[in-house]
């Protein structure tokens, strides 16, 4: 895989708010794909053959169904955090899952949540 050359680019989290159309512009963004990545990630297993098949044209960005944003910076606790449109005041962005977790727990709940298990 390339290395990354300007190291500037990225995904704003904020592009929640467009349904993350900014991935759609890294998808078609060919000279800079690694740009767009951790270099952990470029690292992982599966990263070869996805980052391949961006290149190649194989896989195409469509739309966004769901957003959801799991935080595990936060000390001992894991939590995600999703959107719930609802017509009462419980509504809006809300904490949908939490959990006091060890870093091992953590390290399971990460590899789980990139499908590594």
């Amino acid at each position: 895989m390339p290395e990354p050359k300007l190291r500037d680019k990225c995904i704003s989290p904020t592009s929640h708010a467009s349904n993350f159309i900014s991935l759609g512009r890294a998808f078609a963004d060919r000279d800079n794909f690694a740009d767009y990545f951790d270099e952990a990630f470029l690292q992982r297993p599966n990263a070869a053959s996805f980052f391949s098949a961006l290149e190649n044209g194989e896989l195409k960005f469509m739309y966004v169904n769901t957003i959801k944003y799991h935080f595990m910076q936060t000390g001992k606790w894991i939590f995600k955090v999703e959107y719930f449109p609802r017509a009462a005041d419980n509504s809006g962005w809300l904490i949908s899952y939490i959990k006091k977790a060890s870093e091992a727990e953590r390290k399971i709940y990460l590899d789980k949540l990139l499908g590594y298990n």
